[in-house]
């Protein structure tokens, strides 16, 4: 859904050194916001754009807050932007 260019080009990463780590930052980020939107797994994520922009901030912010990420408020933020999305759950 999301290649690793895109990935680079968003978190303005130049080069090859983050390849690795960028690649593990979207399969997480992908994975954290499946879980938001209540998915079975990763493969069920629709290729829509606000789907696409929660999984890049996800990845940015893990990014950014490699030391001292909040997990919690992230996920706030998440189901704030995937509110519409998500499937509902009793």
């Amino acid at each position: 859904m999301i290649s690793l260019e895109l990935v680079k080009e968003w978190m303005k990463l130049d080069g090859d050194e983050y390849d690795s780590m960028a690649q593990e930052l979207l399969e997480s980020a992908s994975s954290i916001c499946a879980d938001v939107l209540r998915l079975n797994s990763v493969e069920e994520l629709e290729p829509s754009p606000v789907n696409k922009i929660a999984i890049l901030y996800c990845m940015a912010y893990l990014f950014e807050h490699r030391e001292d990420a909040d997990h919690n408020q992230l996920k706030i933020n998440l189901r704030a932007l995937l509110e519409s999305e998500r499937k509902a759950a009793f």
